[in-house]
């Protein structure tokens, strides 16, 4: 059975089918990634790559469609299917595990496929890949710790062209938790605040904390640049910190206004000392605010705040809405736009 770093030396040599049990979404996203980049020309993705979701509305005629599809302008394609419960072991539809192990017997050899699935901590060691070891690649993924976790944020930073000692990598990963959907905000945060320089351990102080202020600007960065997927990432992430919704919700529109009045100040031409006196904002916040003022316009930031202000109105004055959901919707819009 393959491990994470097992796992990753398989890009040099790619086999048909691939069954992923893991405990972080983005260690598999860097192996489909990988194997994407290796298999998939871009221009011809659309017609060789596809990705289900295991649900209640799977369709296994529709997934045997896409394995069978001759790949189109060259000699391989994709298939992913996330979500795949039935590699938990108390999985109990055996008669659709039957159905997947007889189709799996003749999967054509130019379809490679992954099946994956993020478990949580009490399902653990409640892995079914055994069953699969036959028809392809078994993989458990449990939690990276001492060097191989030091050694995978290592590489994010060189992804990422973060200038970094070594030793300061260290202490930041003493500083994160082990989940790297998290770890790559933190990185791409400090990549926004030394803006090229090299990372000194003040600014892993300075950047790399759980305040509630800081995750909400990381938010509103990833709205700004419509970045759809990581901007509900950073909601859900602010959901998680047990904070009541109404205070995360007052701090986001917070967040905005200041964000107003940093550009609306920047537009008088008021310097950066008198914005800090004006203002009250940290220098962290200020420097970030003053980056980010420079890539939207006036228009952009108001129309914006508009839309959060609407649905901050609407949800405290209704006892009838999820405001979780309705939030989420609202993201999905302001990025689409």
């Amino acid at each position: 059975m393959l491990d994470y770093d097992l796992l990753m030396k398989e890009v040099d040599n790619i086999k048909n089918c691939y069954f992923i049990y893991s405990y972080d979404g983005k260690l598999i996203k860097n192996f489909l990634k990988s194997i994407e980049k290796r298999l998939i020309l871009r221009d011809f993705k659309q017609f060789n790559y596809n990705q289900i979701k295991f649900d209640n509305n799977f369709d296994i005629n529709y997934f045997s469609e896409c394995c069978n599809t001759i790949p189109m302008m060259q000699d391989k394609k994709m298939v992913v299917v996330e979500n795949a419960l039935f590699l938990r072991s108390d999985y109990e539809n055996r008669d659709f595990v039957q159905k997947i192990k007889d189709y799996l017997a003749d999967l054509p050899s130019y379809c490679v496929l992954v099946f994956y699935y993020v478990f949580g901590n009490k399902e653990k060691n409640k892995d079914n890949l055994k069953a699969f070891s036959k028809f392809g690649q078994v993989c458990n993924i449990q939690e990276l710790k001492g060097d191989d976790f030091y050694k995978e944020v290592s590489k994010m930073f060189l992804l990422n062209r973060v200038n970094i000692k070594q030793e300061l990598i260290r202490y930041f990963c003493s500083r994160v938790e082990n989940d790297f959907f998290h770890i790559e905000n933190e990185i791409n945060k400090l990549k926004f605040f030394v803006e090229g320089r090299e990372v000194t351990k003040q600014d892993i102080d300075d950047v790399i904390t759980k305040s509630l202020e800081n995750n909400v600007f990381v938010l509103i960065n990833n709205v700004m640049e419509k970045k759809l997927n990581k901007s509900i990432t950073s909601f859900r992430e602010l959901s998680l910190t047990g904070n009541d919704f109404n205070y995360i919700f007052s701090m986001i529109s917070s967040q905005f206004s200041k964000f107003l009045d940093v550009k609306l100040l920047l537009e008088e031409g008021i310097n950066i000392d008198e914005i800090t006196k004006k203002t009250r904002i940290n220098k962290y916040s200020l420097n970030n605010f003053i980056k980010l003022s420079k890539q939207y316009s006036l228009k952009n930031i108001i129309n914006v705040l508009d839309n959060f202000l609407d649905l901050e109105y609407k949800i405290r004055s209704s006892t009838d809405i999820d405001a979780f959901s309705e939030f989420e919707i609202l993201l999905i819009s302001i990025c689409s736009m």
